[in-house]
């Protein structure tokens, strides 16, 4: 394969204007490589090391205006308005700086938390799957005895035994005594 380059340049009795940028692409990929600035009055190198094959697009930017930020610091923001070429309405920005790191470790914190959020579930999911299962096998033993109780055979039930007889009252003994009847 051969490594290509792209080069850029205004037609004779043109000039690029000094706030021109293009960026080259492939056709099927939608985010262009870093934008390259077109110098006026010269021919612009836009790329280097391509292969041949398959479609390029080579997408064209103008300045449109500066932000100013100043001294960064983490957590601020610049914010702006600036006119748009064919548009009669302004354009509002918002710049803000991002601590990378922080940015970083509070999603970290966020997918930790998403991931204790998810066991939650997943240990509720278990224990609700545990009881419909414990239910599913009452269940079956439900089933299980009353078809046994419905398969057997019908069972002959003797009556109670007879009670025993009343017992028959015995005169009490009498009571002897020795002692003499008293004499009137």
């Amino acid at each position: 394969m051969v490594d290509l380059e792209l080069w850029l340049e205004a037609l004779p009795g043109f000039v690029l204007p000094a706030d021109c940028f293009a960026a080259v692409r492939r056709a099927d990929a939608a985010p262009p490589e870093a934008p390259s600035r077109c110098v006026p009055h010269q021919v612009s190198r836009l790329c280097s090391g391509i292969q041949a094959g398959g479609p390029l697009v080579v997408d064209i930017f103008q300045k449109v205006g500066s932000i100013d930020v100043g001294h960064l610091r983490a957590g601020m923001t610049a914010e702006t308005g600036m006119k748009w070429p064919g548009s009669s309405l302004e354009l509002r920005i918002r710049l803000a700086v991002v601590d990378v790191l922080a940015a970083a470790a509070a999603a970290a914190a966020a997918a930790a938390s998403a991931e204790a959020e998810a066991a939650a579930w997943a240990t509720a999911a278990a224990a609700a799957d545990q009881e419909a299962r414990q239910q599913w096998e009452a269940a079956n033993q439900a089933e299980a005895v009353a078809k046994a109780v419905a398969e057997a055979p019908p069972v002959q039930v003797s009556p109670p035994p007879p009670p025993p007889p009343p017992a028959t009252a015995s005169p009490a003994p009498a009571i002897v005594s020795r002692i003499p009847p008293r004499i009137q």
